[in-house]
């Protein structure tokens, strides 16, 4: 299993990230229309870990979470959850996690069914581990 969708498994698990969104966590984009709130997530980028002593043995990747909610508050919250569960988790093949950066940004939803809106929270995670 990818570091990536090792992160998907730790949220899917976590008791305030699936309280917010059920199963609602999807590759690179949301379904149209979607159902808010909701996870997307994208691995940025991939490498093998060094030390100063040489290569680890194991894998870093930059992970970015796209927190979605029909409100500000709905993704800062959601954005809060993913966070607590993640930044410093370490367990499984996770040997580490920590977060890199976060944005909030406004959506308008041209072309969606209620022409609506949403917010997200997009969030950067480094997570070093192994792949099995």
């Amino acid at each position: 299993m990818r570091l990536t969708e090792q992160v998907v498994a730790r949220l899917r698990v976590d008791a305030a990230v699936s309280a917010l969104v059920g199963m609602r966590i999807y590759p690179a984009v949301l379904p149209q229309p979607p159902t808010f709130p909701a996870i997307a997530y994208t691995r940025i980028s991939q490498r093998e870990a060094f030390s100063a002593d040489g290569a680890e043995g194991l894998l870093a990747t930059r992970t970015q979470l796209d927190c979605y909610a029909l409100t500000y508050d709905g993704a800062r919250l959601l954005g809060d959850a993913v966070r607590a569960a993640l930044n410093g988790y370490v367990g499984g093949v996770i040997q580490k996690s920590q977060q890199d950066s976060e944005e909030d940004v406004y959506e308008p939803q041209v072309g969606s069914v209620d022409e609506g809106q949403s917010h997200r929270v997009t969030m950067d995670f480094l997570v070093e581990g192994s792949e099995d």
